[in-house]
C-alpha cells in the first residue's frame, strides 16, 4: 500500500528523532508541518494559536520520540494525537475567564463534561459512522481512511493511487455524500 510506504519512512524518522537526530526533526517537520498546522486551526480557531501550538508540538516530538515506537502507533497518527492534544489544552487555556469582584479575582473554568444525553448520541454516532464506514466497498472505505484517520493529503492520496487530484476529490466527496445521506436516512 503506498500511503503506508510514506508513513513507514516517517516513523523512521521518528526514530532518528528519538535518538537526537536533529536533521531527522527538520524532515519530520517538513513532511508533516502542513497537516499539524491545519489540524491545530482547526482546533483554536486562529492562525497565531495555531502557530503556538505547532512549536510546542514539535519540542514534544522532540522530547517523547525516544519512547516512539513504531510497532505500536503509525508516525501520522502519532504527530496528529500531539497536535490535537496540544491545541485543545491551547484552547482550553484561554477559555478560562477571569471575572474582577469586591473579593478579588474570581477564575472561572468551564464544565469540560459532557452531559450523559449527549454522550450517549455521540458515542451512537460514532458507532454507526464507524458501521457504515466498514460497509463500503473496499475502494472507498480505504481512501476515506487514508484521507481521515491517517493523515493524507488529498495530492499523497492521489500520487499514492495514480489518479489525478481531482478525481480523488470527486470521489471522496462522493463517498462522503453518500456516508451522511445512509446517516441521515437511518
Amino acid at each position: 500500500m503506498p500511503g503506508k510506504r510514506h508513513d513507514i519512512g516517517l516513523s523512521q524518522l521518528l526514530v532518528a528523532v528519538g535518538k537526537g537526530d536533529r536533521e531527522a526533526l527538520h524532515r519530520v517537520y517538513l513532511q508533516t508541518g502542513g497537516k499539524l498546522l491545519a489540524l491545530a486551526m482547526h482546533v483554536t480557531g486562529n492562525r497565531s494559536g495555531a502557530e503556538d501550538v505547532l512549536q510546542e508540538v514539535f519540542i514534544k516530538v522532540w522530547n517523547r520520540a525516544p519512547g516512539f515506537d513504531p510497532a505500536r502507533a503509525e508516525g501520522m497518527a502519532w504527530l496528529t494525537a500531539i497536535t490535537r492534544n496540544t491545541a485543545i489544552d491551547w484552547y482550553r487555556a484561554r477559555q478560562r475567564r477571569t471575572l474582577q469582584s469586591d473579593d478579588g479575582a474570581i477564575f472561572l473554568v468551564p464544565d469540560d463534561a459532557e452531559l450523559i444525553e449527549d454522550r450517549m448520541i455521540r458515542e451512537d454516532l460514532e458507532a454507526k459512522a464507524v458501521e457504515l464506514l466498514g460497509n463500503l466497498p473496499a475502494v472507498q472505505e480505504n481512501e476515506i481512511r487514508q484521507a481521515f484517520f491517517e493523515g493524507l493529503s488529498y495530492a499523497q492520496l492521489a500520487e499514492s493511487m495514480g489518479l489525478p487530484l481531482s478525481t480523488v476529490k470527486s470521489r471522496i466527496r462522493r463517498t462522503l455524500q453518500l456516508l451522511r445521506g445512509r446517516m441521515d436516512h437511518d
